[in-house]
């Protein structure tokens, strides 16, 4: 087997969700991948058995003195949720050593494939307006380590193509043509990519990549630019105020 071919199927592999408990997609791939003639030959045998243990038996030529075992874990570590409240939280708790540490504002993926993001929870609650928690992160005003880094970079990404789009492919060496109706963590992976932070099978960094972006911000290499407009917060100063009139009718 290729080096290449060996790397693609450890990739395919890891990328199998496999917690404790159900590792049954993970003991089908490596059940598709055997040899097709393996259970048609009576030197090898592939089965699963009531535990859910996926065992692979191949005899020798000869009757050996010892017998050779070879014993691996499918399962890895990760949650389970625990309660679904009414309003829609989700509850759960860890299946295996999850260092709890590193998890906060960090994507979760369910067996279904759906992928959530706590992100009401990633920037401080006390901000009544969203956008100014926002902008405070991509300045470096909020810690990097209490909300999710790579949203915080694809926004602001987002916005500099909006506001901003010569400095965006100056900096970054992008077209117009290549952006243009990308979704802001594509537009993040297409930075990434242009900056060769691959990872092993062709994977784009994008977690370096938004620390990048983050940092060439705050450090003036991306150039001028201003998050906050004058007739914008006008407009947000009017609507407040005219929100608090009708407040005091009432």
């Amino acid at each position: 087997m290729e080096l290449n071919t060996k790397l693609e199927w450890l990739e395919q592999l890891c990328q199998i969700d496999g917690v404790s408990g159900a590792e049954d997609r993970v003991a089908e791939w490596i059940l598709a991948h055997l040899p097709q003639d393996c259970n048609l030959q009576q030197s090898c045998r592939a089965y699963r058995d009531a535990r859910g243990n996926l065992i692979c038996e191949k005899k020798g030529e000869k009757a050996p003195k010892n017998k050779m075992l070879f014993a691996a874990h499918m399962d890895e570590v990760g949650f389970i949720i625990t309660y679904i409240e009414e309003s829609g939280l989700l509850r759960f708790d860890a299946v295996g050593g999850v260092d709890t540490r590193v998890v906060i504002g960090k994507r979760v993926r369910l067996e279904s494939g759906i992928e959530l993001l706590d992100m009401p929870g990633v920037l401080w609650p006390k901000f009544d307006d969203r956008q100014v928690g926002e902008r405070l992160a991509y300045t470096g005003a909020i810690k990097d380590d209490v909300y999710d880094l790579e949203w915080v970079a694809m926004r602001f990404l987002d916005l500099l193509r909006q506001r901003y789009p010569q400095l965006l492919q100056q900096r970054f060496k992008v077209t117009e043509q290549e952006y243009e109706g990308l979704e802001p963590f594509d537009l993040l992976e297409l930075v990434g990519k242009k900056r060769g932070m691959m990872l092993p099978g062709g994977v784009v960094n994008t977690e370096r990549a938004a620390v990048t972006v983050l940092d060439e911000f705050r450090s003036g290499k991306i150039g001028r630019i201003s998050l906050e407009r004058p007739h914008a917060a006008q407009e947000k100063e009017r609507q407040t105020t005219e929100q608090s009139g009708e407040e005091d009718a009432r």
